[in-house]
């Protein structure tokens, strides 16, 4: 047994001396010649040199942003999964805060939400937004944020982009109905007390929401004291296929408006692979090169059969 043991051994450690060998003599360095077919067309796998690791080299868009956002809209509109998907694509080398009323409220509430809230309550959460605006406009970290009066609340405050998320009603309830495992009906039910609640409470705090025009689930909505539109951006999500559907569109947006700038990032993850992995990759890649020999071959005898014009 011992003898057969030592046998595999040198076996397996003669494919690593091979393999090893066919590695060292590539140029020093990630070349054309050692890439290997990834499925996902912004990645490379390349074969590392020391046997059992390949480099996974994948091309990634980040962006650059010289102004806070920030998402209101209609229950289950969107808003949260946008912001979320926008505070994804930041370069890491951004400084900038993300804030959510709504989480805030959801940690301790359930389905309706703002409904219940006391006045202080949500006179404090706002104040607590505002000051973060604030201080981004002061020269302080910039905020990418969401809540129902996400564009009140940033009214007056220089640097910020307002963006209204909205959906059809029916599939707002939808979303309600999937997330929270209850019945069409009572989604529907929970969605619209939730926004006759609202509305009713903020009334009462900020008479400058009085009224449809001033209504802040109104994609339309003027601010009375300035006289401008409480919202730079409108996006519908009804007809998104994925989130980041809504969150391209209005990243284009936003580079149109000259407050994204994208810049490209490549990043690289060394990882460990089995022997069986590793030498699949280096048999994958020896049968690519002899298939485009092969080709060039053909192409080459070919080439000699026509005769020249």
């Amino acid at each position: 047994m011992p003898a057969i043991a030592e046998r595999i051994a040198e076996k397996v450690q003669a494919v690593k001396d091979h393999t090893n060998g066919v590695l060292s003599s590539m140029q020093p360095g990630f070349t054309d010649e050692e890439r290997v077919i990834s499925d996902n067309p912004d990645q490379t796998v390349r074969l590392d040199k020391q046997f059992g690791y390949v480099t996974i080299e994948t091309r990634k868009s980040r962006f650059l942003f010289n102004e806070s956002v920030v998402a209101a809209g209609e229950p289950r509109g969107g808003k949260t999964t946008l912001v979320d998907g926008l505070y994804e694509m930041v370069d890491p080398s951004e400084n900038i805060v993300r804030t959510s009323v709504g989480g805030k409220v959801r940690e301790t509430q359930d389905v309706v939400g703002f409904v219940g809230q006391t006045e202080q309550a949500n006179r404090d959460l706002d104040k607590e937004f505002r000051d973060k605006l604030e201080f981004a406009a002061e020269g302080g970290p910039l905020v990418f944020g969401d809540g129902h009066l996400a564009g009140f609340n940033a009214r007056e405050i220089p640097g910020v982009v307002t963006v209204f998320v909205s959906a059809e009603p029916e599939v707002r309830h939808n979303r309600l109905k999937d997330s929270r495992e209850i019945s069409y009906k009572e989604a529907e039910a929970a969605n619209v007390m939730r926004q006759v609640g609202n509305t009713r409470d903020w009334r009462k705090i900020y008479p400058d929401l009085r009224g449809k025009k001033a209504n802040p689930y109104n994609p339309d909505a003027i601010d009375r004291k300035t006289g401008k539109p409480l919202y730079q951006i409108v996006i519908d999500t009804t007809t998104s296929k994925t989130p980041e559907e809504s969150r391209n569109q209005v990243l284009e947006d936003l580079q149109k408006r000259g407050v994204a700038i994208r810049v490209e990032q490549t990043v690289f993850e060394r990882v460990k692979v089995s022997p069986f992995q590793y030498l699949s990759l280096v048999w994958e890649k020896s049968v690519q090169k002899r298939v485009e020999r092969s080709l060039e071959t053909k192409e080459t005898t070919r080439r000699k059969l026509i005769p020249a014009a």
